[in-house]
């Protein structure tokens, strides 16, 4: 696994021009296919980019990259110096729910993040 810092994912445009910020697992896993084929399109745009998420490593909470397009997902790396208090309160938090072993960001470590990015 790759390890990422803020310096560099700022300074890489194919990076930092498609986060999504609002994107979490829950929006990741819902279905593409509907009865209708209409949308479809959409929805596989609406999910292509670079989204965080907080997945537990070696029983701590660690901020991950990954980068989702068409239908298929992959994770970049792990991103270093994030303050852990952040990803404890973004785990703890009662309205974010772990969906396939992965918790979403929290409004906190998003305004960390835009800060640290230049978002």
């Amino acid at each position: 696994m790759k390890n990422l810092n803020l310096d560099s994912l700022r300074e890489n445009p194919k990076i930092i021009n498609r986060i999504k910020l609002e994107m979490t697992p829950e929006l990741l896993l819902q279905p593409l296919f509907e009865r209708a084929t209409e949308g479809y399109k959409e929805k596989v745009e609406e999910r292509e980019g670079y989204m965080f998420y907080i997945e537990i490593v070696r029983s701590k909470p660690t901020l991950m990259l990954m980068n989702t397009y068409q239908n298929m997902s992959v994770t970049v790396g792990s991103v270093e110096g994030v303050p852990e208090g952040l990803l404890e309160s973004a785990v703890r938090n009662k309205s974010t729910e772990c969906k396939a072993g992965m918790y979403p960001i929290d409004d906190s470590l998003k305004e960390w993040l835009k800060k640290g990015l230049g978002l």
